[in-house]
Parts: C-alpha cells; sequence; structure tokens
C-alpha cells in the first residue's frame, strides 16, 4: 500500500497532468458528456465555520444514530433551506464516520411558525439521471395539537404550547400553572420554559386579543425572575440601542428634509449603512450646522467615499 507522501505524489502528478491540458483531456475524459468547456473555474472552496443548532448521539432501536435540529422561524424558501442543510449535513456525516464507524444523520427541520412549500427533500439531476438524493424531516408546530401534549403532560415541551393548533387562554393558563409546579425549586429550568413560553405565545399570536393579554398579564407575575436571565438582559440592551439609533435617524430626515430636501437620498442612503450612534449624531450635527447645501453635499459624499 502506498503511503501519505507516496499518495501525494500521484495526486499532484494527475493533477498537473489535466491543469495543463484540461481543454484537451476533458472532451476526452467524458465523451459521454459530450462537453463544451467554457472555463475552468476557481478550485478553492473554503467554508465558513458552521455551527448548527442542535447535534446528539443517539441509540435507536436500529442502532446509534446522529440527530441534527436546526430551527427556521422565518424560512426563506424551500431550496435555500434544503442546500443550507445539507451543507451541515455533510460534515457531520463525514466527521463522525471517520474510524470505519457507519452512524447515519438525521436531520430535522423545526419550524416555529411558517413553514416553506414543496417537500424536505433535494435532488440534483442532470438529463433523467439522479446525481443526488437529500431528504430530511421537519416538524411544523403549527400542525401540532397542543391538547395532546397537555394530555401526556409532556411539561418540558410546554415552552413550545404558545405555537401549536388547538390552543386556548384555559389549556394555557393551566399549563403555566403545571410549569410552576413541576420547575419548582428549579429556577434555571422555569426561567427558560416561561421565556420561551412568552415569547412564542406574543409572535404566533393565535389567542384573541383579551384573552392573549390573560395570559401574558399572568406570566409579568414572573417579571423578576425573568430580568435576571443574561439573555434578556443582553437583548434589552440590544433594543436600546437600536431604539437610539432609529431615533437619531428620524433626527437627521427631519433636518436633511427641512434644509436640504434634494440631498434627502443621499443622507438617507449613507445613513442607512451606519448603526453606531456616536457616528450618526455627528451627522446629525454637521446637517444642522451645514451653511448651504453645496458644504452638506460635499460632507454626504466625503462620508461615501470613505466606505
Amino acid at each position: 500500500m502506498p503511503n501519505d507522501a507516496q499518495k501525494q505524489i500521484y495526486d499532484n502528478l494527475l493533477k498537473r497532468l489535466i491543469e495543463n491540458q484540461f481543454a484537451a483531456i476533458i472532451p476526452l475524459l467524458f465523451s459521454v458528456l459530450s462537453p463544451t468547456i467554457l472555463r475552468e473555474l476557481s478550485i478553492e472552496a473554503l467554508l465558513p465555520p458552521r455551527r448548527m443548532d442542535r447535534v446528539y448521539l443517539l441509540s435507536t432501536p436500529f442502532g446509534q444514530v446522529i440527530l441534527h435540529i436546526e430551527i427556521e422561524a422565518a424560512p426563506k424558501g424551500r431550496g435555500q433551506i434544503s442546500r443550507r442543510v445539507l451543507v451541515y449535513h455533510s460534515p457531520l456525516l463525514e466527521k463522525y464516520n471517520e474510524n470505519g464507524t457507519e452512524l447515519p444523520v438525521i436531520t430535522v427541520v423545526l419550524y416555529p411558525f411558517d413553514t416553506p412549500g414543496g417537500e424536505p427533500e433535494l435532488t440534483e439531476t442532470y438529463g433523467d439521471k439522479e446525481l443526488l438524493h437529500f431528504s430530511y424531516q421537519e416538524i411544523s408546530l403549527r400542525k401540532l395539537d397542543a391538547r395532546t401534549f397537555v394530555q401526556a403532560r409532556a411539561i418540558p415541551l410546554y415552552g413550545l404550547l404558545p405555537a401549536m393548533d388547538c390552543t386556548s387562554e384555559k389549556l394555557l393558563l393551566e399549563a403555566l400553572e403545571d410549569m410552576l409546579k413541576y420547575y419548582r425549586g428549579d429556577e434555571d429550568h422555569l426561567r427558560d420554559e416561561l421565556l420561551c413560553f412568552q415569547t412564542l405565545l406574543q409572535r404566533a399570536r393565535r389567542l384573541p386579543e383579551a384573552e392573549l393579554e390573560n395570559v401574558l398579564r399572568r406570566i409579568r407575575m414572573f417579571d423578576p425572575l425573568l430580568e435576571t436571565d443574561l439573555w434578556v438582559q443582553e437583548y434589552g440592551q440590544k433594543r436600546e440601542a437600536r431604539g437610539k439609533t432609529e431615533g437619531i435617524r428620524q433626527s437627521i430626515e427631519m433636518v436633511v428634509q427641512t434644509r436640504f430636501p434634494h440631498l434627502l437620498d443621499l443622507a438617507m442612503d449613507r445613513v442607512a449603512r451606519l448603526h453606531d450612534p456616536a457616528a450618526l449624531q455627528r451627522i446629525l450635527v454637521a446637517m444642522s450646522a451645514a451653511q448651504n447645501e453645496r458644504k452638506a453635499q460635499r460632507y454626504l459624499q466625503a462620508l461615501r467615499d470613505e466606505e
């Protein structure tokens, strides 16, 4: 058997042969394709680091498997999702089968809200030949019956109930009481459940407004508990920063609209690219202090040129 150094030599020689005469070799080697070469493409296909949402090793009646879970709160289309989870699937398959093991990878996409049309699969074809077929599974919370989980007392899943079908004010209030009893003395898990419950309740909005407010009122009794969560604190800080930058943007728009209306598009194009409150504040001061439209335009143009 050739060692690694020898294999590298063979690889290099074959790649060199093809590289130096690809226009002649490709049509001969792949004559079945009857190809016409358009151009040679880059051989660099470096992928950025990918973080899957969750990956677990499971033991099942059919053997061990890798379970890969992705959560899609705002799916952009079946094709895009299928290609992305395939990119995730491939390195998992390679990583956990390096030592001769055979661990299949089961990918499941969880949709809290909307679900894209089409089937959870990706098929690549050439002519009438199938080159690749990749299928995955999906769970849509909107298609699950919340009553089934409550009847089964699946309390660790109660945080997902507000996005499910067949919810009601009565069911959700009872679920909250069950969660409080189940997690008594375990504030960390209770906090996680309540945060998920509240977030999905407000986004899914599957209850009439009055009933929704009654459930939210019960959750607000635990605001001191929720506010100690680091994620909540970080989210609040980000939301506060977004509100501040949006306020400065609106002030810039008002000043430019009043003083230099012909420059409004230019100014707002520049403003849309900035998220630093200090930078936006400098633009606001400059637009307020500019002596005339020509100087204001020169300032805005200089900012665009710096990008």
